[in-house]
């Protein structure tokens, strides 16, 4: 089963990237949904890919976004 922590999701992505064989090449962002396994700024995957990527700025993604806003405005 797969585990969807912090912890397993960073060590996925970063194997993805050796495989790739991009491992070595800066991130310099980097955007998902706003779910806080995710999002957290302490202990969150976007913290714990900042580690090994300084430059990785967390953006919350445009398009989760958008859905959620159009989503909220449908409920009024």
């Amino acid at each position: 089963m797969l585990s969807t922590n912090a912890e397993s999701l960073k060590n996925i992505i970063i194997n993805e990237l050796k495989q790739l064989k991009i491992a070595d090449i800066p991130i310099v962002t980097q955007t998902y949904d706003g779910v806080s396994v995710i999002s957290c700024t302490v202990g969150g995957l976007q913290t714990r890919i900042r580690e090994k990527y300084i430059t990785a700025i967390y953006f919350h993604c445009a398009a989760h976004k958008l859905a959620l806003m159009v989503t909220d405005t449908c409920k009024i």
